[in-house]
């Protein structure tokens, strides 16, 4: 990070089962609950870096101060109806959200640039203020994407060990996997 601290962000999903995200930083860490609620959050703080009498760990249901009934049951944890909110009300108000395009961009492009420096060795790269007119010129042309549909011949692989090719039991595996799922 542009401050010296390092982040690592772990996201997962299975078929059948929720989403789960946990980020690490110097200081500690943060989770959505895997068992039990599954709405909690968990959040651990290294010992030297909380103060004195503060718990190290606390594990707690999130509470929205405004609309809370509504947000919880509009879908993603209340980020749908909070997204949406924060939109009409820029357009009632003119006053821009403070969750802009430049927020969601740089929130996004974390991920990409995380996978340029795992494939370069972890080597730093920028996360770019595109608000400023040279990032966005130096980024325009930008078009790194694993999709194979996209064509050119900058993809990234999916893995740091190169393009790896399932061999033919991994082949049926996933197909057996993949027709009982309809």
């Amino acid at each position: 990070m542009d401050n010296g601290a390092v982040v690592k962000s772990l996201h997962g999903a299975l078929r059948g089962h929720d989403n789960y995200v946990r980020i690490h930083g110097n200081r500690g860490l943060m989770e959505n609950t895997r068992h039990g609620d599954r709405d909690r959050l968990r959040v651990w703080r290294e010992p030297w870096e909380k103060d004195s009498g503060e718990p190290t760990e606390v594990v707690y249901r999130p509470d929205f101060p405004t609309h809370h009934d509504v947000a919880t049951r509009a879908g993603h944890g209340g980020g749908d109806f909070f997204t949406l909110l924060e939109f009409a009300e820029a357009i009632r108000t003119g006053v821009p959200p403070d969750l802009d395009v430049y927020a969601g961009v740089e929130m996004s492009i974390v991920g990409i640039q995380a996978w340029r420096s795992a494939l370069d060795d972890s080597a730093p790269f920028e996360i770019p203020d595109l608000r400023e007119q040279v990032h966005r010129d130096r980024y325009r042309e930008d078009a790194w994407s694993p999709d194979p549909t996209r064509g050119g011949d900058d993809r990234p692989p999916s893995s740091v060990l190169g393009t790896i090719e399932p061999d033919d039991e991994a082949r049926r595996l996933a197909a057996s996997v993949w027709s009982r799922a309809t």
